[in-house]
């Protein structure tokens, strides 16, 4: 009897506990990010919430959930998702809440950390395990902080993690 009870909380926790799994709230409360599955995937949209609420699908049949970061002035979503087995890709986002628009920088941020890394000859180059994580906003300094990872497909355990700056005004990646 009480094995039957611990299961019946044990599901009841899970069911009720994890509704902020699927929905991020920005920090002023304009807008909020939903990962809803279907059928066909994951699908993501951003509800903006001041004014008329618009809907915007960010992506639509994806596999997996992302992770979103929201700046806390609520200009800037980082998205990074899974993509394959130990990969994830990395989306930028400029949001205006006032017109409730939303722009996604066109090359992904992974892409372009590994883009500046190329010049690193001590790095490997041919790649497996790859990806960013989030560290940081630096909003006073208009940056956002990340570290870059990768794995050598030809040397086991030659992985490498650099931390990198993204600067928001002129769009250039830099190490610390």
């Amino acid at each position: 009897m009480l094995r039957c009870l611990f299961a019946l909380l044990l599901l009841f926790d899970i069911s009720t506990a994890h509704p902020e799994d699927d929905e991020i709230v920005s920090p002023h409360k304009s807008f909020k990010i939903v990962q809803h599955r279907e059928d066909e995937g994951v699908k993501q949209t951003i509800q903006f919430l001041k004014g008329p609420s618009r809907l915007v699908t960010l992506e639509y049949g994806i596999s997996w959930r992302a992770s979103y970061y929201v700046s806390p002035d609520e200009q800037w979503i980082l998205r990074i998702q899974k993509s394959g087995s130990g990969d994830n890709v990395s989306w930028l986002y400029r949001v205006e809440t006032a017109n409730q628009r939303l722009w996604r920088m066109e090359e992904q941020l992974g892409a372009l950390g590994f883009d500046y890394l190329e010049k690193d000859p001590s790095l490997p180059h041919n790649l497996y395990h790859t990806g960013i994580a989030f560290i940081s906003w630096d909003l006073k300094a208009g940056q956002l902080h990340f570290s870059i990872h990768g794995s050598d497909a030809d040397q086991s355990g030659h992985d490498f993690d650099r931390r990198l700056t993204y600067s928001l005004g002129d769009h250039s990646i830099s190490s610390p």
